[in-house]
């Protein structure tokens, strides 16, 4: 495996609520965007190499849940729900990896 996959349902209900029925569910599918963050090249063996990968896995969610400075200004629910994004798309790369070190930056980074 040396590409991982950030998954983010950008449907509201998504991140908050699990879906009622087939039909919202294949909504959420249907709303949601990928990226591909590759790994190859690091060593993640190494602590340097999991916080490389953690800054790539932050970097992707940013590029699909939109920019961080956009998480300050109003209206302040469109920014909670990109920061919500932002949170969760970060969470599940990090568990989808399943990488001892790369989880333990993110613990260290999330406290």
């Amino acid at each position: 495996m040396f590409a991982l996959v950030v998954l983010i349902a950008l449907s509201a209900a998504a991140t908050t609520a699990r879906a009622d029925s087939a039909r919202e569910m294949a909504l959420q599918l249907a709303t949601s965007k990928t990226a591909f963050v590759s790994f190859r090249d690091l060593d993640l063996s190494s602590d340097a190499g999991a916080q490389v990968l953690y800054g790539r896995i932050k970097q992707a969610a940013r590029g699909l849940c939109g920019p961080e400075e956009q998480y300050l200004r109003p209206p302040l629910r469109r920014a909670h729900r990109l920061a919500q994004c932002y949170r969760a798309a970060v969470d599940r790369a990090v568990i989808r990896a399943n990488l001892e070190r790369l989880t333990a930056v993110h613990r260290a980074t999330v406290r």
